[in-house]
């Protein structure tokens, strides 16, 4: 309410009545709302639709949480956001920002954002395995049976990128994916990262090793990579040896000759 008043022949305006709040957000303006931050000190709020059709906002106030507890308060005049780094945040840390809009009559109205949680832990791998069984050889050059699973107690697991290598000769190329850098995939439930991915129509040859390679980013973008063990593609049956029995001057003694093993001699009766 706005009321239009005379002092020594000049109008004064008198407004008796709060700003309007609006929406407080954290993080960065035009990124995604931020739930998790891996930064030690630095914090960034964004808000908007704050508005008084009277006397207008003339300033904002910004009270910074950390566990609930007031930490600072801040004035960004008229800007609609902020950017601090004065304020030291803790792992596990809950951090939100209540912004009050004031006017021209200094009359308030506050707003707070959601806030967002502070991880400095990356995620946590529990398994990788590039087949079902952990073998390390398999016969099957068509397919690739992997599993992983990474986890993150506090804020969970983002995304994944992951890639496939052959190991050949000692030297160490990607083989899959055979266009991109990495196949990125999201788990279903951040808080359960399991996995398991079948890769079929592949042309893996004999005698060469095939690994897992799993990068896991968990809420705050922190990463940890990992690589299994590898599996040898085998196609091929083992060489059966051939057995030699040659005449000896001994007739109960009995020699077994087989080709690149030893001399096996066997006394008969």
């Amino acid at each position: 309410m706005i009321i239009i008043c005379t002092v020594l022949g000049v109008p004064v305006f008198v407004d008796t009545t709060p700003p309007i709040a609006g929406i407080v957000l954290d993080g960065i303006r035009n990124t995604t709302e931020l739930k998790y931050s891996s930064e030690t000190v630095s914090k960034h709020a964004h808000w908007r639709d704050y508005y008084d059709t009277e006397s207008g906002i003339t300033n904002y106030k910004v009270h910074v949480y950390i566990n609930n507890e007031l930490k600072k308060t801040l004035e960004t005049g008229t800007f609609s956001e902020l950017e601090d780094h004065t304020i030291s945040m803790e792992h596990k840390d809950e951090v939100y920002f209540q912004v009050h809009g004031v006017n021209g009559a200094e009359l308030e109205a506050a707003a707070r954002s959601d806030g967002f949680m502070v991880d400095h832990t990356p995620p946590i791998m529990t398994e990788i395995s590039d087949n079902q069984h952990g073998n390390r050889y398999q016969a099957d050059k068509s397919n690739l049976n992997l599993k992983w699973d990474f986890l993150d107690s506090e804020s969970g697991i983002d995304m994944y990128r992951t890639v496939v290598y052959e190991h050949r000769h000692g030297i160490k190329n990607k083989y899959w994916p055979t266009t991109e850098r990495y196949n990125e995939t999201k788990p279903m439930n951040s808080f359960n990262g399991k996995m398991d991915c079948s890769l079929g129509n592949l042309n893996m040859e004999d005698g060469v090793t095939y690994s897992l390679h799993v990068t896991a980013f968990n809420g705050a973008l922190l990463a940890t990579a990992h690589e299994s063990a590898g599996i040898m593609i085998d196609t091929t049956p083992p060489t059966t040896p051939k057995v030699k029995i040659p005449q000896t001057n001994f007739p109960n003694v009995l020699q077994l000759i087989i080709p690149r093993y030893p001399l096996f001699i066997i006394k008969v009766g």
